[in-house]
């Protein structure tokens, strides 16, 4: 075996210089530079072992791991691990899967799974691949039987040194005063930083080696995934059934409720109607949650009626459509809450995230409707994916928190209240919009407030990040 080219020694020095980068760069906060650094060189090891038609996603991952320097958003952080997830369970397609735009949910489901179980087993597949080569070479069974020998006999001979050197070391420190500094000197090291980073350097090549050789050597769990999914299937009728249900209910709810699916300012105002809490708040979230559940049931409903005839999948298309039409009429009524909400109370990071997760799933559902709805359904999983993440690179783009801190200080312009202490609490992106904000009290605390929270913050170069550094400059600058 040639040690120099073979891909499973390739694989495990890969995956143990990736721990040593871990080690070196992400063991320091907050995330910027270094987060990029690891992603990196983790987009290299898949360049260096994965098969050619996977070898261009290892740029994605390095972009969403270039968003660490760019961004200091917590949530934007969030969403570029999610993005990176999702890229690599597509790295971790079977090899067999040639063309990723049209490869089935249940096949992304099981990448995944593979990917989760090479994780766990990390690198004892390559290290036991490499063991069964070499213990099936060319050695004689006498050779085999003298290393076995000889690996016992030295394991028992350890066990009897161990004791014996700790005896006599014991005895040797308490004879001699130079003998025993030199042996407390020895253990003076911080062990417990040692074993940091040891295990630091473990956990992650064990891990990134378990995903790579998933990668390199297509292994699979051998999970039925496909088969058991293949079985499962429905008549049109038994789909259509329950399709025809909701309509029923969608359109009850929306006749009944259409004075409040659309309520404005003297709605909310009567004393015996709902508060903007409850009007706004909780409608929302829940409207929000009928949107995604109602695209989960058109989606599996599609996929057990399958082998249904012509005219029963016409039926279930013209069923999928008017429950997405009524879909759309919650979602509106939902952005109307929210825009009410935001009037009332101005705001904030998770008013403005699950607006702009409506927003993409508004453009899902176009996407369904021109891909499952018309015999396409294996294409729909990337286009999610891609709508995906084309949204994430938008809100980057637009900057999440610099928005709720221009949109608050207008408010607080009109005569609204401004929260110095929520707005002190985001993240050095809006520190743009606080210096550019009129100086009413509350803004000036808030800027004051975050410029002394990162004034706390390490200068550790590992931890560079454009937005922190364009604050700092922007604070000083304004004194």
């Amino acid at each position: 075996m040639n040690y120099a080219t073979d891909p499973m020694v390739r694989c495990i020095t890969i995956s143990l210089l990736l721990g040593l980068v871990a080690d070196l760069m992400l063991r320091v906060s907050p995330w910027g530079l270094n987060v990029f650094a690891f992603v990196a060189c983790f987009a290299l090891g898949i360049v260096a072992l994965a098969p050619s038609q996977r070898k261009i996603w290892a740029l994605l991952i390095s972009m969403f791991g270039a968003f660490f320097i760019w961004r200091d958003s917590p949530v934007l952080k969030a969403l570029d691990l999610l993005s990176a997830i999702t890229v690599a369970v597509v790295i971790a397609l079977p090899h067999a899967a040639q063309r990723v735009s049209r490869t089935a949910f249940v096949q992304y489901a099981g990448a995944a799974c593979d990917a989760v179980i090479g994780m766990s087993a990390g690198l004892s597949q390559a290290l036991h691949d490499i063991a069964a080569r070499v213990w099936s070479g060319t050695a004689s069974p006498e050779t085999r039987t003298h290393w076995i020998r000889f690996g016992t006999n030295g394991a028992i001979g350890l066990c009897i040194a161990f004791p014996l050197v700790f005896v006599f070391g014991v005895l040797f420190a308490s004879a001699d005063f130079a003998f025993r500094s030199f042996i407390s000197h020895f253990f003076e090291v911080k062990w417990d930083s040692v074993i940091k980073h040891g295990l630091t350097v473990t956990i992650v090549a064990w891990l990134c080696g378990g995903f790579l050789h998933v990668v390199m050597t297509d292994a699979r769990a051998g999970f039925p995934l496909e088969r058991t999914a293949a079985a499962i299937r429905l008549d049109g009728l038994s789909v259509s059934i329950p399709l025809v249900l909701l309509n029923g209910l969608f359109g009850l709810f929306i006749a009944i409720q259409f004075r409040y699916f659309f309520g404005d300012d003297s709605l909310v105002a009567n004393l015996e109607g709902p508060t903007y809490s409850e009007y706004a708040r909780q409608g929302f979230f829940q409207l929000v949650a009928v949107a995604v559940l109602a695209l989960l049931v058109l989606y599996a409903g599609d996929w057990l009626q399958r082998d249904a005839d012509s005219k029963l999948r016409a039926w279930f298309r013209g069923l999928a459509m008017l429950l997405i039409a009524f879909v759309y009429l919650v979602m509106a009524s939902a952005f109307h809450r929210m825009y009410l909400y935001y009037d009332a109370y101005g705001l904030t990071q998770l008013r403005l995230y699950t607006t702009a997760f409506m927003l993409w799933l508004a453009v899902v559902l176009v996407a369904f409707c021109g891909t499952v709805l018309w015999g396409n359904r294996n294409r729909f999983v990337m286009i999610a994916f891609s709508l995906g993440w084309g949204a994430v690179v938008a809100l980057h783009v637009a900057n999440p928190d610099g928005i709720i801190v221009r949109a608050n200080a207008a408010r607080a312009n009109a005569g609204a209240s401004f929260d110095a202490n929520y707005h002190s609490r985001l993240s050095t992106d809006a520190a743009p919009a606080l210096t550019g904000s009129t100086d009413i009290g509350n803004v000036r605390v808030a800027r004051e407030r975050m410029k002394s929270k990162l004034s706390e913050q390490t200068s550790d170069w590992r931890t560079w990040n454009w937005s922190r550094y364009r604050a700092r400059e922007l604070f000083e600058s304004a004194e």
